[in-house]
């Protein structure tokens, strides 16, 4: 491949890789934005749903006369029953002017319990039958824990909680051993107050709490934990002194223990984070919400959002008021529910993002490479079309100057001789040169036409026999050449024109190139087709550059040849789609195909 073609070749190549890298870059951009678009429009829709759940579950509450809560509501606030995705962050607050109450879910955890009940959760059906009030989970207030513990105890818990897993697996989590809830007099939140702490090694095959090894227990205390340690005393003293014992086994008091199978666990992150700021409370302090606007979407950098949801609830509504009073009362008990949502769209679609553009990516890498060898195909039969040209055009000059310097000498001889046989054998030679020039010129112009795009071939049925012992006979009269044909008579399906040119120029090139007083055995026998002839040694390498066209052995220079007759049966059997076969063995070239 010349300059020219190398430079030609790599300015393409360049710009084909450029145009695919450009529409690849478009592709993914644009599959990015319609992604991340929907991801938004999908989060927003979610954000809405979650907040209206979370509405729906906390609107039936109770505000007593004297201002507290008497439900689970920041159970229902923490939404916990709902479920968090793993990157929205939510908080949520209740206010109430009147009473001046205001319960959020910030640095609060929810708990989840096995189903307990004591002798106070007891109540009446509408038969007066007795039945137990189940509780499935409370929330843990930070600082309702970590005001319970001495700096002693939680830097103990730190150390556990921080130690690397041994080679088993197994590792330290923090449990709630015991527990109250916040509603023994009556009224409260329902949240959990920690009475006993414990440290349990487990690993991941462990599901139940009776699975794992108990380490150490630490006592918390406070004022609030002595009220009920001393309520819980009075309440086991009446127990033993009353005469009314159920047949069912009941837990007595106010404290709880952990059953089998839930492990009451205290995350790690909650342990050493939960009484940091919550982002969102800090967000909702710091921006003043707008009371008129009920629902907002707000952007707080590139690829975060802010949405913001209002309610408002009164959860005693009646029908009407049977007096002023009641209605005021009504209106005190009014309460505004604030729900804040950080929405991270891109975090959310990262995953997709990298797969589905790892997938563009590697498609348009692949059409990158289809294309990069298909013009690197084109350039290389280019190359060998110009390299071939420059070989005809070598070879031409190299044929014709010989005849033409003969011819021209002759021809000036001629011009001077006057003798008449001299004459005529100069006119003899001057005719055969230009015969030479003219099978040439035919050679040239046949394989010129083989190897265009134009070559058609116009297949019919002969005889193969036939045509070969045609063509054996055109050379009988060679005296030191003995020729042999041993066909099957059967008819083939081919281009009889072209096939009898291959034949032709096969023959013609072993009575060329064999010696004297040698043998040429043509044979076709099943369909398979073989003309062999003494030579003298021939190298794998010259087997294979024997069918090239234009070239010649350097030990034939001697022989009259052009140079293209296997080139151009080479061309008429790829037309045909028949494969030839060399082989040399024993002093002896044969050349052989299958004519399917």
């Amino acid at each position: 491949m010349n300059n020219k073609l190398k430079k030609e070749n790599r300015k393409i190549l360049i710009s084909i890789i450029a145009i695919v890298l450009i529409i690849c870059l478009l592709a993914m951009g644009t599959f990015s934005y319609l992604i991340y678009n929907s991801t938004k429009e999908i989060d927003q829709y979610q954000a809405e749903l979650q907040s209206n759940y979370i509405y729906d579950n906390t609107k039936y509450i109770d505000i007593t006369e004297s201002g507290q809560i008497n439900t689970f509501i920041v159970t229902n606030l923490n939404n916990y029953y709902y479920g968090n995705s793993s990157y929205n962050d939510i908080y949520v607050s209740l206010e109430n002017d009147y009473y001046n109450i205001s319960v959020d879910s910030a640095n609060k955890t929810v708990i989840d319990l096995d189903d307990y009940f004591s002798s106070f959760d007891f109540s009446s059906d509408t038969d007066n039958n007795l039945v137990y009030d189940y509780s499935l989970g409370v929330y843990l207030d930070y600082f309702t824990l970590r005001n319970s513990i001495t700096d002693e105890q939680y830097n103990k818990i730190a150390d556990y909680l921080n130690t690397e897993p041994d080679e088993d697996g197994n590792y330290y989590i923090l449990s709630v051993n015991q527990y109250a809830t916040d509603n023994y007099n009556g009224v409260g939140t329902d949240e959990m107050i920690p009475i006993r702490l414990e440290i349990l090694r487990t690993n991941e095959n462990h599901v139940w709490y009776a699975e794992d090894e108990h380490i150490e227990y630490f006592d918390l205390s406070s004022d609030k934990i002595s009220e009920i340690k001393e309520l819980q005393n009075q309440m086991e003293e009446n127990y033993k002194n009353s005469n009314d014992i159920t047949s069912d086994t009941a837990l007595i008091g106010l404290i709880h223990s952990v059953g089998d199978i839930k492990k009451n666990e205290i995350t790690k992150d909650f342990f050493f984070n939960g009484g940091k700021e919550n982002e969102l409370k800090e967000y909702s302090k710091n921006n003043s919400e707008d009371t008129n606007v009920f629902a907002a979407h707000m952007q707080i950098d590139a690829f975060s959002f802010m949405y913001m949801q209002i309610y408002e609830a009164n959860p005693n509504y009646t029908d009407g008021f049977s007096s002023v009073d009641e209605m005021n009362s009504y209106n005190q008990k009014a309460c505004k529910i604030t729900v804040y949502q950080k929405l991270e769209p891109l975090k959310a679609c990262t995953p997709t993002l990298i797969i589905g553009n790892s997938i563009i990516l590697a498609f348009f890498i692949l059409i990158g490479i289809v294309l990069i060898l298909i013009v690197w195909r084109n350039f290389k039969n280019r190359a060998i079309r110009e390299q071939h040209r420059i070989e005809m055009t070598n070879a031409v000059a190299h044929n014709l100057k010989t005849p033409l310097c003969v011819i021209n000498g002759f021809s000036e001889n001629l011009r001077e001789e006057e003798g008449y046989l001299t004459k005529q054998h100069y006119i003899n030679v001057i005719q055969q040169q230009a015969s030479d020039m003219d099978i040439l010129v035919h050679k040239m112009l046949n394989f010129s036409k083989l190897e265009s795009d134009s070559a058609r071939l116009n297949i019919k049925s002969f005889n193969i026999k036939t045509e070969l012992e045609k063509l054996a006979e055109k050379y009988s009269n060679i005296q030191s050449k003995r020729i042999t044909v041993n066909a099957d008579d059967k008819e083939i399906s081919a281009d009889e024109m072209l096939m009898e040119l291959a034949f032709e120029n096969l023959i013609e090139n072993a009575v060329k190139y064999s010696k004297d007083n040698s043998d040429i055995e043509i044979s076709f026998t099943n369909n398979v087709f073989s003309i062999s002839n003494d030579c003298d040694d021939i190298s794998k390498k010259d087997l294979k550059r024997m069918w090239k066209p234009y070239t010649r052995l350097q030990k034939d220079e001697d022989v009259r040849g052009t140079g293209i007759g296997l080139a151009i049966v080479k061309q008429i059997l790829k037309l045909h789609k028949f494969t030839p076969y060399t082989d040399y063995t024993n002093g002896r070239l044969t050349i052989s195909f299958e004519i399917k």
